[in-house]
């Protein structure tokens, strides 16, 4: 089995050193032959020199996530395509998981379960939106979503849009599997997703990408729900 890893960047250099050398340690404990792939969009910190220095493949381009994470997967090389944002920190066994959950060829992709770090009302909040989202087979980036390649290439793999890219992914994940008699599987193993956003904006933020998600489904375009997103 080979997986690679692909992480889209921007200013992310106090993290994604700990990321890699965590995703790092999963690998000791496997057979799996594993990439680290980090996908930098023009940050203006030291996110790509320190990603290099901590072993990773480095790939520099703009700063839209669904186009960073397609350059991810084009410099990919191997057969399981795995994408991770730099402060959402999978289980110590998702690795493992991950290895025997692929040699069942009935699975086209998958995520895991997200949760957040604290204890806050938001966080637990949008941790049980996303389980009952997860129900109706609707996931996003943080969750740790794979693809088999050959079932990402066929998809054209995400769009390249700076925001729902991840959504939108998805879906076209679940619908492709439905229609060849094949599936998605979920992982409970918990994969915990920084709150740093929580912890700037607490009681705003859970009512904001609600209204997102409302607006992206009556048709509103990515770049303005990324404009209203990254700009609070």
């Amino acid at each position: 089995m080979s997986i690679s890893i692909i992480i889209p960047t921007r200013n992310e250099a106090a993290c994604i050193a700990s990321q890699i050398a965590y995703l790092q340690s999963l690998s000791r404990y496997s057979k799996t032959s594993l990439e680290i792939i980090v996908c930098d969009g023009q940050s203006s910190d030291e996110t790509a020199s320190v990603a290099r220095e901590g072993g990773a493949v480095v790939v520099e381009t703009f700063p839209n996530r669904g186009l960073q994470q397609n350059a991810g997967a084009e410099r990919a090389t191997k057969g399981v395509l795995w994408f991770l944002h730099a402060d959402a920190r999978p289980h110590p066994d998702s690795l493992l998981h991950l290895e025997k959950v692929a040699l069942n060829h009935h699975f086209s992709g998958g995520n895991f379960r997200l949760c957040f770090e604290g204890s806050t009302s938001s966080a637990r909040a949008l941790a049980a939106i996303a389980r009952l989202q997860r129900a109706r087979g609707i996931y996003y980036g943080d969750s740790g979503i794979w693809a088999r390649r050959e079932v990402f290439d066929v998809l054209g793999g995400f769009r390249d849009w700076p925001l729902f890219e991840d959504y939108d992914f998805a879906r076209r994940l679940e619908m492709f599997s439905r229609r060849n008699g094949m599936k998605t599987q979920y992982s409970l193993l918990p994969i915990t997703a920084s709150s740093r956003r929580l912890q700037k904006r607490e009681g705003k933020v859970l009512a904001q990408w609600l209204i997102l998600q409302l607006l992206f489904s009556f048709g509103a375009s990515p770049e303005k729900l990324a404009r209203l997103y990254f700009d609070k």
